[in-house]
């Protein structure tokens, strides 16, 4: 979660260059522990069978919403296109990846219809 925090906040400071602050490494530690809050999400969706999670999650909001929401995209895009096939065997990347998919489109959907 790190590692993909870390990214997500690099890209988004790279492509805002009127950012007067450029030193994000404080917002590194707090932001990784907002995705491994995404991160529990998902295992227990996968755990439990029930995507259905995700969306009461987010509508109860009982997922960290502090930020730009494409941070979290970006963050959890890292985490599918970097990681997981490097950590999962095939059948369980393929689930990952399916349920980091759905999170990630409806992240920017579901959020600001309740922001």
């Amino acid at each position: 979660s790190q590692e993909a925090a870390e990214a997500a906040l690099r890209k988004h400071y790279d492509q805002n260059p009127n950012n007067v602050d450029t030193d994000y490494s404080g917002d590194i530690e707090v932001f990784s522990q907002e995705i491994i809050k995404y991160l529990q999400l998902i295992y227990d969706c996968l755990d439990v069978g029930d995507w259905e999670m995700m969306d009461r999650a987010i509508q109860e909001s009982k997922i960290p919403v502090n930020r730009d929401l494409q941070l979290y995209v970006d963050a959890l895009d890292f985490i599918k296109n970097k990681k997981v096939s490097l950590s999962f065997a095939p059948e369980k990347a393929k689930q990952l990846t399916l349920c980091l998919d759905y999170l990630i489109k409806i992240i920017p959907i579901r959020l600001s219809a309740y922001f």
